[in-house]
Parts: structure tokens; C-alpha cells; sequence
């Protein structure tokens, strides 16, 4: 069959269908064998007449111009946005704006997000670690090992994880976790120090800090926490934690601050102007202050080797410390309450096992303080009256007094209470007991003030305003199992008591009561030397001296 033919048949059906006979007759065309023949030449000719359907050229040009006349306008850029992802080293999103984040290249299960205007979030290294930065001129790194995690929410917030490549960063910090919420706020878990781990700082407030095991090495699994409201800045303004920072070895610490201007430190940090120690483990510190003054807790501070002490402060202006500005001071308690101020182990050497407690305003409280190897001290105070002092030292001032008890309560306008034991040297098992419940009564006991006095009692009790109340044990030297006791009911009186005011005196006792209105009593056993088993005991207005 010749070709014009087949063609003629194509060309007939696609007319029949309505189908343009140009849309077959040019490809055929192209791929048809051209015949060397006449015939070939004839259905040529008769091809190129089947072409005259084919629309001009005018006709198209005229349709283009018709198009680009209803062409829509091209839309304007998009404004920039201040978001800025990577992960894997890879920018994921570029939103234009100010922020912007980093993670290494060629880094495993990483993640940096900035979202804010001046916003920053960078890994700096390892992988699985991310860095979250939210709000104007936040900053989030995240570096220095592996599974770091900073988040920074607020503006001019900070939160550093292990590195952060300022001057804060340490080496092999690993698994910390930062969190900064609320303007002005920092966060730094493992940062500044080496081989810190599992370090967690968290803060939520206005100007906060909260540090984590950082600028000190091998400090593991440290938690420092800052609450406060970044909306209204209180509590959490100025307030700042510190968990094993600024020393060496420290470990578990924890440290907890709420409220304006507090702070927490434990095993870390410094206190007054004093730099912390070494080797302080599972030390907690808490503090807490709900009015305009601050409160502070310190744990295992200014020391070498403390070891599980626990410092709490709760109210105004309260200060607690636990075996701080000393060495190898263990299992100190001290807890202040309502702007009371307690220390426990405290500037001295060896001092453990102390505990300290201090309730009111203006009350203190000490165990073992200004003094080495001082163990098992227990100090109270309690104050509930206006105007009153109240204070506590049990084996205070002085070398290897051991198992002390001091306490203290008061609770009159204007009175003073006074608690003292084995405020010297060797001096063993001595308790004291004060308790003062009248208005302008000054009320006072000490037992042991000396050297070598072991076992001594010196208990004052009174409830009547105006009254002044005072027993003394064993205040010399070598004085064993001294007692002394004073007790006032009535106004105006005066009640004292004394034992073995001397050297070598042992088991002395002295007991002076008043149950009468402006009575004086007095009562004084063994006041000299070489002296022992003296009893005295005067009542009502009576003196009794024996011997």
C-alpha cells in the first residue's frame, strides 16, 4: 500500500472525530521513508495539501499576546522571618531575620532552633545534643559531650549546656541539661569545669543564675533550680543557685533558691567573700525568702571534704550554713526560719554531725563553730517575742568538744535568752537549756566554759517580766559533771546559780528558785579549786555558798 494512502485513511479519521488532521500528519511525515519513485513525489504533494487546516502563525501570536495580557502580577517577597534551623550541621530553615543556629558539621542527631529576633542556638559539639533558643536576644548552646540540652526563653536569657564557647565552657561534660525562662536569666549545667555529668540548672526568673557542677571538675550530677515569675520578677529577681561549682569533686549537690535576691549553694559557690572547698558530696542546700530581704543556704562551702550537709533558709534576711569555712566538717544540718541565722560545723576543722536550728527574727544558732573536731553539737534557738534576742552556741570556741546541746526559746517583748556549751577546749557531752517567757527577763545559762569540763547541765527558766535569770556549770578548768539550774516565776527578781567555778572541781551542783516578787536568790557550790560533790541550793531570797 503506498504511503499516500495510509495517510488519506489517517487524515479521514481523525476529521471524522474532529480530531485537527496537523496533529498526525506531522509526525508521520518526519518518520516516513521518503520513495525514490514518481509515486512517492505524488503522495508527497498530496501530504503537503492536507496541510493547509493548519493554523497561521498570526493566530498564534495573536493568542500568546491575549495570554499575557490576562497574566497575573508576580506576588511580592515574603518579609523575613527570625526562625533559623539545623540539625546534622545542615541549615533546615533560613527564615532571613536576625536569628540564627549551628550544629557541627557531620554531627549525629543534632538540633539547633533560634526563634526570636537576635536569637541564638548553638551546638558547638557532640551529638544528640540540641539547642533551643525562644525570644529577643536569647541564647542557647549546647557543647563540651554528648545529649546536651540548653533551652533559653526570654530576652537576654542564657542557657549554657557543658559549652558554650565564652569563657564558661569546660571538657567532657556530658548529659547536662540548662533551662532559662524570663529576662536576664542564665542557666549553666557542666559548664566551666571538666568531666561533670548529668548536671541539670534550671531558672525561672528575672536576673537569675543558676549554676550546675560548673567552674569546678568531676562534679557529677548536680541540680541547681531558680523558681520565679519572669512576668511580674517575683520572686526569682537577683536570685541565684550554685550545685559543686567553684570546686573540685563535688558530687550530687543540690541547691535550691525562691524568691527575691536568694541563694542557695552547696558544695559550691562561695559565702561572704569566701571561697568554697573540695571533695563536698550530696550536700542540699535550700533557701527561700517570701519578703524584701534575702535568705541564703549554705552546704559544705569555704571547706575541704564535707560531706552530706544540709542547709536550709526560709523567711527575711535568714542565713543558714552547714559545715562551711572548714575542713572534713560531715552530716551538718542548719536551718534558719523567719530571719534567724544558724551554723552548724562552721569555721572549724573536723566539726561533724552537727545541727543547728534557729526560728524568729534575730535569732542564732551554732554547733561547733570556731573550733576543730567539735562533733555531735546541737544548737536552738526560738524566738516569738518582739524586741528579743535570742542566742545558741553549743561547743563553740574552742577544740574537740564533743556531743554539745544548746537551746533556747524565747518569748517575751524585750527579753533575751542565752545558751552556751563547752564554749572551751575538751569539753565533752555538755547541754544547756534556756527558756525565757517574761517581758524585759534576760535569762542565761553556760555550762563547761572552760577546758577539760565534761558532763555539765546549766538549765534557767523564767516567766516573769522584768526578772533576770542565770546558771553557770563547771566554768573552769577540769570540771567534771557539773549541774546548775535557775528558775524565776515573779517579776522584778533576779535568780542565779553556779558549779564549780574552778580547777579540778567535779560534780558539783547548784540550784537557785524564786516563786517571790523583787526576791534575789543566789546559789554558788565549789568556787575554787580541788573541790568535788558541793551542793547548793537557795529558794525565795536566800544565798547559799558551799562551801
Amino acid at each position: 500500500m503506498g504511503n499516500a494512502t495510509y495517510i488519506g485513511r489517517v487524515g479521514a479519521l481523525a476529521v471524522a472525530l474532529g480530531i485537527g488532521v496537523g496533529l498526525f500528519a506531522t509526525p508521520v511525515e518526519a518518520f516516513a521513508k521518503p520513495d525514490k519513485d514518481s509515486s512517492a513525489a505524488s503522495d508527497s504533494s498530496s501530504a503537503k495539501t492536507n496541510k493547509t487546516d493548519k493554523p497561521d502563525k498570526s493566530d498564534k501570536s495573536t493568542k500568546v499576546s491575549s495570554d499575557s495580557s490576562a497574566a497575573k502580577a508576580p506576588k511580592a517577597p515574603k518579609p523575613p522571618k527570625d526562625v533559623y534551623v539545623s540539625k546534622n550541621g545542615v541549615v533546615k530553615k533560613d527564615g532571613g531575620g536576625t536569628a540564627y543556629a549551628e550544629t557541627p558539621i557531620g554531627s549525629t542527631k543534632t538540633k539547633a532552633r533560634a526563634t526570636g529576633a537576635g536569637a541564638s542556638a548553638i551546638v558547638t559539639s557532640g551529638d544528640n545534643s540540641s539547642a533551643t533558643a525562644k525570644g529577643t536576644d536569647a541564647t542557647a548552646t549546647a557543647g563540651g559531650g554528648i545529649k546536651n540540652n540548653a533551652k533559653a526563653q526570654g530576652d537576654g536569657s542564657i542557657a549554657a549546656a557543658g559549652d558554650d564557647d565564652s569563657g564558661i565552657g569546660g571538657s567532657n561534660n556530658n548529659n547536662n541539661t540548662a533551662r532559662a525562662t524570663g529576662d536576664g536569666s542564665q542557666a549553666y549545667a557542666g559548664s566551666g569545669g571538666d568531666n561533670n555529668n548529668n548536671n541539670r540548672a534550671t531558672v525561672d526568673g528575672d536576673n537569675s543564675t543558676a549554676y550546675a557542677g560548673a567552674n569546678g571538675s568531676g562534679n557529677n550530677n548536680n541540680t541547681a533550680t531558680v523558681t520565679g515569675d519572669s512576668t511580674t520578677g517575683v520572686p526569682g529577681d537577683n536570685s541565684s543557685a550554685i550545685a559543686g561549682s567553684y570546686g573540685d569533686g563535688n558530687n550530687d549537690n543540690t541547691a535550691t533558691a525562691v524568691g527575691e535576691n536568694a541563694n542557695a549553694l552547696a558544695g559550691g559557690g562561695s559565702l561572704n567573700g569566701v571561697l568554697t572547698g573540695d571533695n563536698n558530696t550530696g550536700n542540699v542546700a535550700t533557701a527561700t525568702s517570701n519578703g524584701d530581704s534575702p535568705a541564703a543556704a549554705a552546704a559544705g562551702v569555704g571547706g575541704d571534704n564535707n560531706t552530706s550537709n544540709t542547709a536550709t533558709a526560709t523567711g527575711a534576711g535568714s542565713l543558714a550554713g552547714a559545715g562551711v569555712s572548714g575542713n572534713d566538717n560531715s552530716g551538718n544540718t542548719a536551718t534558719a526560719t523567719g530571719g534567724g541565722q544558724a551554723a552548724a560545723g562552721s569555721d572549724g576543722n573536723d566539726n561533724g554531725d552537727n545541727t543547728a536550728t534557729a526560728s524568729g527574727f534575730g535569732s542564732q544558732a551554732a554547733a561547733g563553730v570556731t573550733g576543730s573536731n567539735n562533733d555531735d553539737n546541737e544548737a536552738n534557738a526560738t524566738n516569738t517575742g518582739s524586741d528579743s534576742v535570742v542566742n545558741v552556741d553549743a561547743g563553740g570556741g574552742g577544740n574537740d568538744s564533743s556531743g554539745n546541746n544548746a537551746s533556747a526559746t524565747n518569748s517575751g517583748t524585750g527579753s533575751g535568752a542565752f545558751a552556751q556549751a563547752g564554749a572551751g577546749n575538751n569539753n565533752d557531752g555538755n547541754e544547756v537549756t534556756v527558756t525565757n517567757g517574761g517581758d524585759e527577763a534576760t535569762t542565761a545559762a553556760a555550762a563547761g566554759s572552760g577546758q577539760n569540763n565534761n558532763g555539765n547541765t546549766a538549765a534557767a527558766s523564767n516567766t516573769a517580766s522584768g526578772a533576770q535569770t542565770g546558771a553557770v556549770a563547771g566554768n573552769g578548768n577540769d570540771n567534771n559533771g557539773n549541774n546548775a539550774s535557775a528558775s524565776n516565776t515573779a517579776s522584778g527578781a533576779q535568780t542565779g546559780a553556779a558549779a564549780g567555778n574552778g580547777n579540778d572541781n567535779s560534780n558539783n551542783t547548784a540550784v537557785a528558785s524564786n516563786n517571790v516578787a523583787d526576791a534575789a536568790t543566789a546559789a554558788e557550790a565549789g568556787n575554787g579549786s580541788e573541790l568535788s560533790n558541793h551542793n547548793a541550793t537557795a529558794s525565795n531570797g536566800d544565798t547559799v555558798i558551799d562551801p
